[in-house]
C-alpha cells in the first residue's frame, strides 16, 4: 500500500463488505495487506506488521506464521532466516543474537565469526567441551578423562 491509503471496512454495491485482510484506498478500491502485514479483524485500522519472531510470506493474511527453531524473523520480516554455523534458536526467535553457538562449540551468538569462514561458532579444542548452547568458553576436560572426537 502506498501513502493516501486507509485501512477500513466499508459496504459495497450490493451490501457485500470488504474481507478483513484488505485495506480501502481513498477512492474505495480494496487492496490486500502486504507482505509481512496481516489484519486479523473488520474494521477502521490499518494492516500490523507481524512481530518479531513471525512473518508472512504472501499478501492478505489473517494472522502470521510463528517461525520453527533454528530460525529467526526481525519485526515486519517475510521470512523467517537460518542461524548460520554451529548455532540453533528457539521456535518464534526475533533477532539474529538468539542463534545460539550449539553444545561442543563457542563464539559470539548471533555473529559471524571471521576466523571461521564455515561458520559463526568454533568447535572446542581437542581436550576441552562445553556442554551447554550459548557463548561460554570451552572448557579443559577433567584429568584422567577420554573423548572420542573433536566437538
Amino acid at each position: 500500500a502506498g501513502e493516501g491509503y486507509r485501512y477500513v471496512m466499508i459496504v459495497l454495491p450490493g451490501n457485500m463488505r470488504a474481507l478483513s485482510l484488505f485495506s480501502v484506498d481513498v477512492i474505495g478500491g480494496c487492496e490486500a495487506c502486504a507482505m509481512s502485514k496481516y489484519k486479523s479483524s473488520e474494521g477502521f485500522h490499518e494492516c500490523d506488521f507481524c512481530k518479531g519472531g513471525k512473518y508472512t510470506a504472501t499478501t492478505a493474511n489473517t494472522k502470521c506464521k510463528i517461525c520453527g527453531a533454528n530460525t529467526y524473523a526481525a519485526k515486519s520480516n517475510n521470512r523467517c532466516i537460518e542461524c548460520q554455523g554451529n548455532t540453533s534458536s528457539k521456535e518464534g526467535s526475533d533477532e539474529i543474537e538468539d542463534c545460539k553457538c550449539n553444545a561442543g562449540y563457542t563464539g559470539p551468538d548471533g555473529h559471524v565469526n571471521t576466523t571461521n569462514i564455515n561458520g559463526v561458532c568454533d568447535a572446542c579444542e581437542v581436550a576441552k567441551y562445553k556442554p551447554s548452547v550459548g557463548s561460554a568458553m570451552c572448557m579443559d576436560c577433567p584429568v584422567m578423562s577420554t573423548m572420542s572426537e573433536q566437538a
